[in-house]
């Protein structure tokens, strides 16, 4: 496995050779320039990452050519933020430079055309872009917007994760499952033992589109087309149908009051359980004073007899975007400078060494370094990137999902009739 340490000098030296020609930037950038950056994840261990970087950048590339960071951190998450960009836009003032961004409002900003494509940047021969060593998932989803295009790279990043009772499992002689045909064999063994459901799944949404998508069927496509309805209706049907069986069975349970398992896991009440990889950092404060738990995590579960066993796992993402309203070349390109310098290796692997992000980039994630310093809940994220979806953003999604989770909610939580309320959600 190659050393990150000569990832980083390679990379380094690439992106020298690729600005070091003064005259293709400094005949753009012709005088001193701020350009602003948005964010809104307000974490306090990745926002002094991520200044660390931005800091490289100012002393580094930016001194170079006169480019200047002014990091922005939005209070309120992704709706504060998507609030307060689009009212500078409707004012044509006081609109960041590059922002990070969910890709569902992503449509939302070429609509506005205030979204630049980033194509001719990637493709430049002087300050290009080489996108070989991400996971497919990024450089797909960067391109999969309404307008043809490559508009977004990626940001942040985490997937859904199991987390499992190593302490539980090791005292009981069990393996960790890999398919569901597997999770119900273990799952019943321990509600054998201990009298309880042995599992469960924080997100019900998630649930339904990750089922659906393994067995075949889907969610949605990048234009808001219904997947698991028509002809893949009754594969979705038996998906959440055989989900609901075990629940009835008293195998798998729901969070319920809880809201999610990470409480319910530290106090034993579950053995295992499937949630964001961002939870790991809670685990912890959730085992009661005086209890000895040791737990790790596990890919998800992948495919079942009987289903087309799609590999899918949902990923929640940040991406980065450059934004323009004015035609202004110069911050346009010190803009994509700093944003490729965002993407570099050293600066991937100074951002996700901490807390439960992934890297995005195949030389980090495979890297001894980040290895050695990466978190149980990581080093599963990165295992199953292959398998990454993550949902749309088009006219009426927001609908649809707040729908789809009821609907879901209904019939795990309610008892409603699988087949009828899944084809109401498909007809709707």
């Amino acid at each position: 496995m190659k050393k990150l340490l000569t990832l980083l000098l390679a990379a380094l030296l690439v992106f020298g050779a690729a600005v070091c020609s003064a005259d293709s930037v400094e005949s753009v950038i012709t005088e001193p320039i701020t350009i602003t950056f948005w964010q809104m994840l307000d974490n306090e261990t990745y926002d002094a990452d991520l200044k660390g970087v931005v800091d490289a950048f100012n002393a580094g590339i930016g001194a170079q050519y006169g480019i200047t960071v002014d990091t922005q951190i939005i209070s309120g998450g992704t709706e504060a933020l998507e609030t307060q960009l689009i009212a500078a836009i409707r004012a044509g003032a006081g609109v960041p430079n590059v922002v990070m961004t969910e890709a569902t409002y992503v449509p939302d900003y070429l609509l506005a055309q205030c979204i630049v494509d980033l194509t001719p940047y990637i493709e430049s021969e002087e300050y290009g872009l080489d996108l070989s060593d991400y996971y497919d998932f990024f450089v797909n989803l960067g391109s999969s917007y309404t307008e043809p295009g490559i508009y977004t790279l990626p940001g942040y990043v985490s997937g859904e994760v199991m987390y499992y009772n190593v302490t539980f499992f090791e005292e009981n002689g069990l393996s960790v499952p890999t398919t569901w045909d597997e999770m119900v064999e273990v799952c019943t063994k321990i509600t054998e033992i201990t009298g309880r459901p042995a599992f469960g799944w924080d997100d019900p949404f998630k649930t339904f589109t990750t089922l659906a998508t393994q067995a075949g069927a889907g969610y949605t496509d990048g234009e808001g087309n219904i997947l698991f309805g028509g002809d893949n209706l009754q594969t979705t049907i038996d998906a959440i149908q055989w989900y609901k069986d075990q629940i009835d069975a008293g195998i798998f349970r729901t969070a319920g009051e809880d809201y999610y398992f990470s409480g319910p896991f530290g106090r034993g009440d579950v053995q295992l359980y499937i949630g964001s990889g961002n939870e790991a950092q809670w685990i912890q404060y959730k085992i009661p004073e005086g209890t000895t738990m040791e737990w790790a995590c596990a890919p998800i579960p992948q495919g079942k007899e009987g289903w087309a066993n799609v590999p899918a796992d949902y990923s929640e993402n940040f991406v980065y975007a450059i934004m323009d309203v004015n035609g202004n070349e110069a911050a346009r390109l010190a803009s994509w400078l700093f944003l490729r310098y965002l993407q570099q290796p050293e600066s991937v692997f100074a951002v996700t060494t901490s807390e439960a992000f992934m890297p995005y980039l195949k030389s980090v994630a495979e890297s001894e370094e980040w290895l050695a310093a990466a978190g149980t809940a990581q080093k599963a994220e990165s295992a199953q990137a292959d398998a990454f979806y993550t949902y749309a953003g088009f006219d009426g999604a927001s609908a649809l999902r707040s729908d789809a989770t009821t609907a879901i909610q209904n019939i795990l939580e309610h008892g409603a009739d699988v087949a009828q309320t899944l084809t109401d959600l498909a007809n709707r």
